[in-house]
């Protein structure tokens, strides 16, 4: 969903924010550009924001991280988005994106596991280092 009516539908869910509209959807034709980050420190604080959440969730759910998902699931996300979304055709940006895209995973699930080692520690998850 890119364009709709001001005022016919509401954002809802968290980290992953899904417009919810009232009446009818329809498609355009033609290709739409999607330029999700400006820069590359516009994605490093967006990935910050986003990982904060993300470790919050997986602690109300008493979730762990294991060795698959620091290994596993980075090397996915580079293969899904650079090899099986074509990625490899955009060129170096491309690149860029699929590994960006496998840092962040690889990030999130290490703050998690950061997180619940701290909690054994007992440290203070409000302190900082």
């Amino acid at each position: 969903m890119r364009l709709w009516q001001k005022g016919v539908g509401d954002w809802q869910g968290s980290p992953h924010e899904k417009l919810v509209l009232r009446g009818t959807v329809k498609r355009l034709r033609g290709d739409l550009l999607h330029y999700s980050n400006e820069s590359i420190e516009q994605f490093l604080g967006k990935m910050t924001r986003i990982t904060d959440m993300f470790v919050q969730q997986h602690e109300a759910r008493n979730r762990r991280a294991g060795w698959a998902d620091l290994v596993i699931r980075p090397a996915w996300k580079f293969f899904r988005a650079y090899v099986i979304r074509g990625g490899f055709l955009d060129g170096w940006p491309g690149y860029v994106i699929a590994s960006a895209n496998a840092f962040s995973t690889l990030v999130r699930y290490s703050k998690v596991k950061e997180a619940k080692v701290g909690e054994e520690r007992g440290d203070d998850p409000g302190k900082s280092k």
